[in-house]
């Protein structure tokens, strides 16, 4: 019998029983703990342009935009970041031009496609403009100055693209003139814009046609600018090969690298060129790739010839002459200063200002190739002294890993003692020597310390670095594409050593190798690093090997690297060790040739033993190809790769865009999933699978593939398609499962698909998985769920046991830096949960992830531009440690089944110690009450 109000009905008890199953568990944290185990280093890359704030009389700030599309303003006292923003991704030049001028502050990116004008103090947004031409090649731009009452200011802003020439309002941005720089089907190169005193617009543009096309562009009050176009012959001319700058007398002079000539002509009224060679100045070698030519400054009559990488020519122009004025040998890269009376030529940037004591001081900016950022600031006669550098290289790094820190003398006093050598070869006598020496080599230690901790904090030596008990503090190996190394403290992201390579590149894909090849796990010996880049004269690879945690090269004849007679084809790390516990790198070449590095006997034996045995695979992405080879061990101790299988994907029009492998060191803890009925499903462990993602059009309509192949036999093991979807695709692989972040073009959605696999077949030992034995396909569960946002890097958490649960970390394109547990996206998930699944734990289905911020691991900040997440495994089973780089570098913690196996920061330990200290006292009383009432009794 029911009445009103007195029951509820079935679906109302199962949305709410959905609705509580589905909260997924989080952690936070205290606001005291921000940056306790966490830091934040922001950076903006390599600086193209930069100029000094001209607003105030003592400059403070300077102004740079940069080739990662940063426009930012730095402290010229501090080297910090005033303000920075981060402007559209993916913009192969960066930014094209900052125009600075008393309070207008105008960047011009996207080759002329983003103009924008920024408040120097703050740096926020007054204006932008926003073209909808796609140009190749970097804009040209300047600041049109006008007069009122008789004082110049910037009234308007020239766009100078490949196509267009832009005038735009330097107060609000709209666009006063817009015209077309070619006509009549006519093509060419931009070359530059110039500004007369008498505030005639010039635009000078080389035609394809072999010729030079001058316009210049007259303000006329209430009818805008009107345009008079001439054009002048010139045979020599070629858009691929000709520069041409003006000076401050209007004069125009080109450099051609063909005929490694000079040209020059009036830039108002000239009708021809006059011929300077190189020759006739006096200049016998140069070359013809480095030939360039650039003004000094505005207002200015000379210019500065570059004949090769370290030469360049001062040189003064008029409009049928040029005059050597200073020949500046040993020279990288130049800019000028104006004095009083004359040029002071430095690197860069150049800033000067009044002293005190009314003498002129100078300070200079200067970006050096490896990508650091110096300040130079004048001291007295000529010394120079560095206020600041910023090493901007870290934001491009291209390899990175963690290594674990040396142990700690103590520890290593024992290492040495239970050596590798045995105790059968040693006396009593030797081994008690050698104890009592370890035990006094400790307590001198602790007398050296003792020492230590008496002594001021300022006079306080300061320690290497080594490990922790947990194993928490790294050493983070980032290699950047400048040719930069560093080594960095996980603790603070201090730089504790670098080094330079200034001949290698990245390889195609924007990467390069970094194997750590012996860990400080075996001592004596020390750590080894191996990193295999691209040379960048040659093309061939380069291989270099140095001590990870101190940035020494191992081999102190070849500090530059050891160039190789091939190119690299693909490198990995072998699975095996040498008696010197050491893993070596074997290097395909183009041809399929193997090299192993080192080579060494022991190496080959072990080889031999397993011919046939060790697998890899090349994937190639133009012709979507994926082959596999065997490693042979030939009679003569050759190395071989011998062809296993080859792979033709079946529609012609997809390419390979991701091939995820299993992690090589990844534990696997559990080997199969208890149901209810207590059966198990047994996890599918082919430790040989990849995760081969695809992407293409067939039938004019989007499609993505998935393929998981075993690499040993080339066997599609499970395909499936995804149509009307597209990428970025983001794909993660461990254990038995696939995770994957698309684009769902036919919903307009973001989503993220998840694939399980089983066991067909009854129960079978997975631990020792071949791909060989004959076994069924697997059992394949799947689901998808809409995510409400794209990612910009994906990873899974790694352990050092694989005990704790795998969580997964989604870099969103909003800065942030999310976890989201993996039993949150499991595919046997149903609409409507049984007790059989409340049992088991497995939430109700709901297709919308939601980005909790309880699981955002930055909290309120923003880590720009990630483009790749490392995650390494600590001392601790429960805790992972994190590294997201990418424009800026962020490292934290994490810990996907909370922190079990030590106590939390905010125990009791006044409260614990006091309940045993008082069990402790009431365990003596009770004893001494105990005896005694024996005694009492023994004498009744």
């Amino acid at each position: 019998m029911t009445g009103q109000g007195q029951g509820f009905s079935l679906p109302w008890i199962l949305l709410a029983a959905a609705l509580v199953l589905h909260v997924p568990p989080t952690s936070g944290m205290y606001e005291d703990q921000i940056g306790k185990f966490d830091w934040h280093q922001q950076y903006i890359g390599a600086v193209r342009q930069a100029a000094f704030d001209q607003s105030a009389p003592v400059s403070k700030r300077i102004f740079v935009g940069t080739e990662s599309n940063v426009v930012a303003a730095i402290n010229s006292r501090t080297g910090q970041l005033a303000w920075r923003h981060v402007q559209e991704r993916g913009d192969p030049w960066g930014v094209d031009v900052v125009l600075h001028k008393g309070n207008v502050l105008v960047t011009v990116c996207s080759g002329g496609d983003a103009v924008r004008a920024w408040d120097p103090a703050s740096g926020t947004l007054l204006w932008e403009f926003l073209a909808k031409e796609k140009n190749d090649s970097p804009a040209k731009a300047l600041l049109v100055e006008g007069k009122q009452d008789e004082r110049s200011h910037v009234e308007s802003v020239a766009v100078l693209t490949k196509k267009t020439l832009r005038i735009l309002s330097a107060v609000d941005g709209h666009e006063m003139v817009s015209t077309e720089v070619w006509s009549g089907g006519e093509t060419g190169g931009t070359s530059v814009l110039h500004q007369a005193s008498n505030g005639q617009l010039y635009s000078v543009s080389i035609s394809s046609q072999a010729a030079v096309q001058i316009v210049s562009y007259t303000h006329v009050p209430g009818k805008g600018y009107e345009a008079v176009k001439r054009v002048i012959p010139a045979g020599w001319a070629s858009p691929q090969s000709t520069q041409c700058v003006v000076t401050g007398d209007n004069v125009l002079v080109c450099s051609e690298a063909s005929t490694n000539s000079l040209h020059t002509m009036s830039l108002v009224d000239g009708s021809g060129f006059s011929a300077v060679t190189l020759l006739s100045l006096g200049f016998n070698s140069w070359q013809p790739d480095s030939l360039a030519i650039s003004a000094v400054q505005v207002g200015r009559k000379e210019v500065l010839l570059r004949l090769a990488q370290d030469h360049y020519v001062l040189l003064q122009a008029t409009a049928d002459t040029i005059t050597v004025l200073k020949d500046l040998p040993n020279v990288y890269a130049t800019t000028t200063a104006r004095s009083q009376d004359r040029d002071i030529m430095f690197l860069v940037t150049v800033y000067t200002f009044l002293k005190r004591d009314g003498s002129t001081g100078y300070r200079a900016l200067l970006q050096m190739e490896d990508q650091t950022l110096l300040m130079l600031q004048q001291l007295q006669g000529n010394q120079g002294h560095v206020m600041w550098q910023r090493n901007e290289a870290l934001a491009s790094i291209s390899a990175v890993d963690q290594v674990d820190l040396p142990v700690s003398e103590t520890e290593s006093k024992f290492e040495e003692e239970f050596g590798e050598e045995s105790e059968e070869d040693l006396s009593i006598w030797q081994m008690f020597t050698r104890r009592i020496t370890t035990q006094l080599e400790q307590l001198k230690d602790l007398a050296d310390k003792f020492e230590e901790y008496r002594k001021p904090r300022a006079k306080q030596v300061e320690k290497q670095l080594e490990r922790d008990p947990f194993n928490l503090r790294k050493m983070i190996v980032a290699v950047t594409s400048a040719g930069k190394l560093y080594g960095l403290d996980s603790a603070n992201g201090d730089i504790v050593w670098q080094y330079f390579l200034p001949n290698i590149r990245c390889f195609g894909q924007g990467e390069m190798y970094l194997f750590v090849q012996r860990t400080t796990a075996h001592f004596p010996h020390p750590p080894q690093a191996m990193l295999v880049a691209q040379d960048k004269a040659t093309g061939n690879g380069l291989v270099f090997t140095f001590n990870p945690t101190t940035g020494q090269p191992v081999n102190t004849t070849a500090t530059s690297g050891i160039l190789q007679p091939f190119k690299v084809l693909q490198a990995i790390l072998l699975p095996v060790m040498n008696n010197h516990h050491l893993h070596p790198v074997m290097i395909v070449d183009s041809d399929h040739g193997v090299h192993i590095f080192p080579p060494s006997s022991s190496v080959l034996s072990v080889l031999k033993k397993n011919n046939g045995k060790i697998f890899l695979h090349a994937a190639d992405l133009e012709k979507s190809t994926l082959t596999g080879f065997s490693l042979t061990t030939l009679k003569d101790g050759k190395v071989e790769l011998a062809q296993a299988w080859h792979l033709s994907l079946p529609i012609p029009s997809q390419k390979i865009v991701s091939v995820v492998p299993r992690r090589a060191n990844e534990h696997v803890h559990s080997q199969g999933r208890v149901l209810s009925d207590r059966s198990v499903m047994y996890k599918y462990l082919n430790p040989n699978l990849l995760a081969v993602m695809t992407e293409g059009i067939e039938r004019d309509i989007p499609l993505l593939t998935l393929y998981l192949v075993d690499a040993v036999t080339g066997q599609v093991v499970y395909s499936m398609q995804h149509k009307r979807a597209s990428g970025p695709v983001h794909l993660v692989h461990s254990e038995n499962w696939v995770v994957y972040h698309y684009w769902n073009g036919k919903f307009r959605r973001h989503e993220v698909t998840v694939l399980e696999l089983f066991e067909s077949q009854g129960d079978r030992n997975s631990t020792t998985f071949s791909s060989l034995s004959t076994q069924s396909l697997p059992l394949v569960l799947q689901q998808a769920y809409i995510f409400p946002m794209g990612l910009s890097a994906m990873a899974v958490s790694n352990t050092e046991r694989g005990i704790t649960a795998r969580s997964l970390l989604l870099a969103l394109p909003n800065g942030g830096l999310m976890t989201l547990p993996k039993n949150i996206l499991d595919p046997r998930r149903p609409i409507i949960p049984t007790k059989q699944h409340q049992e088991e734990g497995v939430y109700p289905y709901i297709p919308e992830l939601h980005v909790n911020p309880m699981t955002l691991l930055t909290y309120n900040q923003s880590i720009e531009g990630i483009r790749g997440i490392h995650i390494g495994a600590a001392g601790l089973e429960s805790t992972s440690v994190v590294l997201a780089y990418g424009l800026d570098l962020f490292y934290t913690r994490i810990m996907p089944s909370q922190m079990f196996d030590v106590l939390k920061e905010d125990f009791d330990y006044f409260f614990i110690s006091s309940i045993l200290l008082g069990l402790v006292l009431a365990t003596l009383i009770t004893h001494r009450l105990a005896a005694m009432k024996t005694l009492n009794r023994s004498w009744r």
